[in-house]
Order: C-alpha cells, then sequence, then structure tokens
C-alpha cells in the first residue's frame, strides 16, 4: 500500500468534524485524515465556508475529499474548481440544491428567524438517526445547542437556498454519492439529482438513516473502498 494516504473530511451542519470517529476508527494506520471544522461563531455563507475550506486543503499530497449533508454543497463548488490535488469528490447523505420543494423552501426561510432555535434529542434521533441510536442524538443535541443561535440558522438558510445544479456540469473529478437508503430528511431523488446534472457520478445506497457515516460507518467504507482504490487513494488491505 502506498503511504500518504489523505481523506478530507467535511462535517455536516453541526460543522464540529466530532462525529466521524467511527468511520475513522475503521481505516488502516496508513491512511491519515484531515477534519476541517467550522469556525463556532461566525455566521458564513456557502461562499464563505468554501474560502474557509480552500485555505487548509492539502497542497501537498493527493487527496479525497469526503462531505456530509451540509457540507456537500461547498465540496460540490471546490470540486468544480479543482483545487490543487484532489483525485475524487465522496458526498455522503447530501444535497446540491434545497432539499425541500419550493413552497417549503419559502415557508422555512420565513419561519426559521422567527424561532428560538434548540435541538431535541428525541428529535434527532427520530429524524436523523431513525431512532436507533439515541446516544449519538444527544451528543449531537449537545453540539448544536451550544453553537450561537445566529450560526445555526445561517447554515440552514444556506442549505434552503443552495443551488449547485450548473456547477455539475464543468466538473472533472470522479464522484461518488452515497444515498442513505432509509434517509427521513432527504428524499431518494435527491441523490439521482446529482447524477442527472453530472453523468459520470456513481450512487450507491447504503442501508441506513441520514446519519449515515455515524450508524453505518461499515457500511460506507465498504462502499466507499473501490472508489478511493480508482482514485488512487487505495485501500488495499482494509
Amino acid at each position: 500500500m502506498k503511504t500518504g494516504q489523505h481523506i478530507v473530511l467535511l462535517p455536516g451542519l453541526d460543522g464540529s468534524g466530532l462525529f466521524f470517529e467511527a468511520f475513522r476508527k475503521l481505516l488502516p494506520s496508513s491512511v491519515t485524515t484531515q477534519v476541517i471544522s467550522y469556525p463556532r461563531d461566525e455566521c458564513l455563507t456557502y461562499s464563505e465556508t468554501v474560502d474557509y475550506i480552500y485555505e487548509q486543503l492539502p497542497r501537498d499530497k493527493d487527496y479525497v475529499l469526503l462531505a456530509e449533508s451540509f457540507s456537500g454543497p461547498a465540496a460540490i463548488v471546490l470540486a468544480d474548481l479543482t483545487p490543487f490535488k484532489l483525485k475524487g469528490l465522496i458526498l455522503v447523505s447530501t444535497f446540491c440544491f434545497s432539499p425541500l420543494s419550493p413552497f417549503k423552501t419559502l415557508l422555512a426561510t420565513k419561519l426559521l428567524f422567527l424561532l428560538n432555535f434548540s435541538s431535541p434529542s428525541r428529535f434527532i434521533n427520530w429524524l436523523l438517526c431513525n431512532d436507533i441510536d439515541f446516544d449519538l442524538a444527544n451528543r449531537v443535541a449537545r453540539v448544536v445547542d451550544a453553537l450561537p443561535a445566529r450560526t445555526v440558522k445561517q447554515r440552514i438558510l444556506s442549505a434552503l437556498q443552495v443551488d449547485l445544479r450548473g456547477a455539475l456540469d464543468d466538473m472533472e473529478v470522479p464522484v461518488l454519492v452515497l444515498s442513505a437508503g432509509e434517509d427521513r430528511l432527504l428524499e431518494a431523488s435527491t441523490a439521482f439529482t446529482i447524477k442527472k446534472y453530472y453523468e459520470s457520478a456513481t450512487i450507491i445506497e447504503v442501508e441506513g438513516p441520514h446519519f449515515l457515516m455515524q450508524c453505518n460507518p461499515e457500511g460506507c467504507l465498504t462502499a466507499i473502498e473501490p472508489f478511493l482504490k480508482r482514485s488512487q487513494s487505495v485501500l488495499s488491505d482494509v
């Protein structure tokens, strides 16, 4: 196996990067990972998030970019820019435009800033974990609730307003999309919309809820391994 294999991980809405640990523990020691966490106290738009990530990407080694949920749109923009030594893009339980219908997007946008945001653990467990991991849901709730409300609202607003379908046309890097088979947040068609605008993308459905990498890290690694090999981030002894 080659040395210097590297995966850059971009987190979901919580922005902490704390919830990749189950997946990272499955990787062999020869594979290095870099988690890019987002600033807690800054209300970054997707454009500003892209700039923030861009400055932290490797310049001296090949890497694969893996983005889950909220980070998907930022990763798509970065892949469109084909920065530095990017060899592949993996999108997990994510989207390239607002995951809600136009009417629901408009309604949610208007209601968002009227709410005092909180993250009930039971609701997170139902929506994102499909009632199978209350401990995970509770940890996520604590992280999100520790964020300034304005930060959380800005991230949600960015997700509701994003539309990057056109950006997919010009991408040159290989793309793998992991779709959660039992996702209660995103429709199954969300992944196929990405493929519609980027025909060479590979879609693999992995059993599990929206928190796919957290609730089924083994299934994710099984799906990702061949892609990493093709992207010259070989995991031949996993």
